[in-house]
């Protein structure tokens, strides 16, 4: 098993595995998680995962070094997390985040944990149109692939309020920064050989 994962049997009989460094448990082996199975048609299918299975879990095995990731959002949350394992993994990762401060803050714990990770902060406010512009166009002066962009920033719950775009809050925050973003790394994106754009939704959306 990976290093901090335990193999256990539950109080019912089932057999679980125990993640102690993320206090977390799930039904799926670790070891399994890019393991394939073969139907008749000799296709092969990824393992799946569970709502409970750690972002360390699912890229287990992975080299990504070379690899350049961006992350809206990064620096708390399922973004903290993805960023981390990223980052663990092998891969430069670049934190998007609109609170520099909380940005820089959160990749000294990950290099605390890591001090061979590689991570970046890029100021980015996704209630500013002009803001997220301003971020694509620094990340263009600085890299010239992009590989992986996960587009997890959100707002939640907010009172009505307009932006200074003129858009709901959270219509603009959730929605037309994330894909702004996007089309304006389209470039970035497509230099790389086998590019992943993820876009982090929930149930409330």
């Amino acid at each position: 098993l990976p290093e901090g994962w335990e193999r256990c049997i539950s109080d019912d009989g089932k057999v679980i595995f125990v993640d102690h460094v993320n206090r977390t448990t799930t039904y799926t082996d670790p070891r399994l998680a890019f393991a394939t199975e073969y139907r008749e048609s000799s296709e092969p299918v990824r393992q799946r995962f569970d709502a409970s299975t750690p972002a360390l879990a699912v890229l287990h095995g992975r080299d990504l070094r070379g690899k350049v990731a961006l992350v809206t959002g990064a620096n708390t949350g399922i973004g903290y997390q993805t960023a981390r394992s990223l980052a663990f993994h092998g891969c430069t990762v670049i934190f998007a985040c609109r609170n520099i401060e909380k940005a820089e803050a959160a990749i000294e714990k990950i290099k605390a944990e890591r001090d061979y990770a590689t991570c970046d902060v890029l100021p980015v406010d996704l209630a500013s149109l002009h803001s997220v512009k301003e971020a694509a166009d620094k990340f263009k002066q600085n890299y010239q692939t992009l590989d992986i962009l996960i587009l997890n920033a959100g707002v939640f719950a907010l009172p009505y309020t307009l932006t200074q775009d003129g858009y709901e809050m959270t219509f603009q925050v959730n929605y037309l920064s994330q894909f702004y973003l996007a089309l304006l790394l389209e470039n970035p994106i497509r230099s790389s050989k086998y590019p992943r754009v993820v876009v982090v939704s929930s149930e409330s959306h």
